[in-house]
């Protein structure tokens, strides 16, 4: 059995993920990185699968994963550095670039000079966001 970091073998990091990939869990965790209520949550459903996590645990292994991704990801954007990886990046890589491209706005301007918000429909705009077109 590999073990990845302090009890957390590569099995157990999967089921962790499986369960961040769950469209309700990622959007709970999208930019809450310390929501000790979603924790509790994700750590409960681990224990249903097997794994006898609490909740400080899931808080500390994504907020792991996502650095380890962010560096390697940051290095691979370099042209001088070679590609790098981690076991399970390409799948985290599945979670995390989800979340990158949901999130994403793109403004158009039209030729009256106005701006065309254009977004996918499952991520609405906070309403802080939204401009008055009036």
């Amino acid at each position: 059995m590999c073990v990845m970091e302090a009890g957390w073998s590569v099995d157990a990091t999967r089921a962790l993920m499986a369960i961040w990939r769950e469209q309700n869990v990622r959007e709970n965790l999208d930019g809450v990185s310390r929501d000790k209520t979603i924790f509790k949550k994700i750590a409960g459903t681990t224990k249903e699968r097997g794994y006898d996590f609490d909740y400080k645990q899931c808080h500390t292994k994504v907020k792991n994963l996502k650095a380890k991704y962010n560096k390697v990801k940051d290095n691979n954007r370099r042209k001088d550095n070679n590609r790098k990886t981690f076991p399970l990046f390409e799948e985290l890589d599945a979670i995390l670039a989800v979340r990158a491209t949901s999130n994403s706005t793109v403004i158009i301007e039209n030729t009256s000079g106005s701006s065309v918000r254009d977004q996918e429909e499952h991520s609405p705009l906070p309403s802080w966001l939204c401009f008055d077109d009036s």
